[in-house]
């Protein structure tokens, strides 16, 4: 369930009511949530845009109903799904809307984001072309909503993972880059396997209703040229909302892959850099070789932070 993704249990209709909303109607939006009966859910949008076969529509049905479809189904027109959640006493409902990427209509955007609390930047980490292309898709975003959250969002983690260790490090030196200069979180998830899927959007949730997730960050970890063996090198599946967590003043907790004692995971304070933390039994080197399986597979539960 996506609320075991959210930290604490809270009453959340005034921060929802706030001020997080689309270009344009957000004070409409905010007024009929307060105005709503008792018991009706709050709707929250959440919108996709990247290249065409990035895995959008794969990504928003593994989060919806918990499926991955194998076979390719190309979306030729804008398409919404919904889920239904309760956290913290009140009931959730989360609409999300993608759309073909190859369709330049303006139309078919609008109708994705237009309104939405939150815009997911969708690419996929085989192909580096659709990685270049979301500085213009921000572009296009914010013509039509200058205050949904961006989200950062590489897809099919379980492919990358075959490619050369030069690929893979250009792909996350690159992504980390964009991230930062859109003030965005950056989520490598893999619908096939179901790692970090509900966590792109409890994330997002956890944003818009101002209580921290349940869940730490895992930063992006480069391998040093000459200084490992590629061989023995695996990129992490980065979970990087930094900024955000210190835009909330959330004290969170950072999972470092440690490769020296057989790939566990140490846990640290945001504050403390990790590439300076000594570990027992090892060099203090941080490196990435394995990692334990709850810590990435969503069917059971999250680790605690």
């Amino acid at each position: 369930m996506l609320r075991s993704l959210v930290g604490s249990e809270m009453c959340i209709r005034d921060s929802i009511n706030a001020e997080y909303g689309g270009d344009g109607n957000a004070d409409m939006r905010a007024e009929q949530n307060a105005t709503r009966p008792r018991h009706s859910p709050y709707w929250i949008k959440i919108g996709m845009v990247g290249d065409t076969q990035t895995g959008k529509t794969t990504l928003r049905d593994a989060f919806i109903d918990g499926e991955h479809h194998v076979d390719f189904k190309q979306t030729m027109a804008v398409n919404f799904a919904e889920r239904s959640e309760h956290v913290g006493g009140c009931d959730i409902k989360m609409s999300v809307w993608d759309f073909g990427g190859h369709m330049p209509d303006i139309s078919h955007l609008e109708q994705v984001c237009e309104d939405a609390h939150a815009v997911l930047f969708v690419f996929d980490l085989c192909r580096p072309t659709t990685l270049a292309s979301l500085p213009e898709w921000l572009q296009r975003v914010r013509t039509v909503n200058l205050s949904a959250m961006p989200v950062i969002v590489g897809t099919k983690y379980d492919q990358f993972l075959t490619l050369r260790p030069e690929a893979q490090q250009r792909t996350i030196s690159q992504a980390s880059s964009f991230a930062k200069v859109m003030e965005a979180p950056l989520i490598f998830c893999s619908s096939a396997l179901r790692i970090h899927v509900n966590k792109v959007f409890g994330l997002v949730l956890s944003h818009l209703i101002c209580i921290p997730p349940a869940f730490g960050l895992i930063l992006p970890s480069l391998r040093s040229k000459g200084k490992r063996d590629p061989e023995n090198y695996t990129p992490v599946p980065v979970l990087d909302y930094r900024d955000l967590a210190k835009r909330h003043d959330w004290q969170m907790m950072v999972h470092v892959v440690n490769g020296t004692d057989g790939g566990s995971m140490d846990v640290i304070p945001l504050e403390e850099k990790p590439s300076r933390r000594k570990r027992r039994g090892g060099t203090g080197r941080r490196t990435s070789t394995s990692f334990d399986e709850h810590d990435l597979n969503e069917d059971t539960a999250p680790p605690e932070c």
